[in-house]
């Protein structure tokens, strides 16, 4: 009897795939390019082609798009790339993962200037934004810290 308990509760489990698309985490790249223009890469998860994991990037008031956003579906990610103008800058405004607090899942950012500093934050449910404490430019004799990216492989490996 224990076995047969055992067999069917294995089967059902297998039966039922599981919805594990929120504990994935989230991705999150601002890189400086130019004194008030950032590159933005947000990937998140999502199933199959056409349904993503309800996230969004909310960034400070004057914020805007020089060109349209680009995004795309594949392998279990969505991915969106924006280029983003901010007369003055990220430094001392707030990024929000709106939606954030409703799932299990966490975003891990990476804010970059021009001069090579880096920040890294680590949103979740219960810490939705941060504020961008990077100077545009490393103080002098300062050691900027630098992380590589290669951000396109994070869907195989990462995410």
């Amino acid at each position: 009897m224990t076995r047969l308990f055992l067999v069917l509760w294995m089967l059902g489990a297998l039966a039922c795939p599981a919805r594990s698309d929120e504990l994935r985490p989230g991705y999150l790249e601002i890189r400086q390019t130019a004194s008030d223009i950032y590159s933005l890469l947000f990937k998140i998860p999502a199933m199959g082609d056409d349904l993503r994991l309800g996230i969004y990037v909310a960034l400070p008031e004057g914020t805007y798009d020089t060109a349209p956003p680009r995004s795309a579906f594949g392998n279990g990610v969505y991915v969106e790339r924006r280029t983003i103008r901010r007369e003055g800058g990220l430094t001392g405004h707030s990024i929000v993962i709106q939606g954030l607090s409703a799932t299990s899942t966490e975003v891990l950012a990476r804010v970059e200037t021009l001069g090579g500093a880096v920040q890294t934050e680590r949103m979740a449910p219960t810490r939705t934004s941060f504020v961008g404490s990077m100077p545009t430019q490393p103080s002098p004799g300062s050691h900027a810290s630098h992380h590589a990216c290669d951000c396109d492989s994070f869907p195989g490996r990462w995410m």
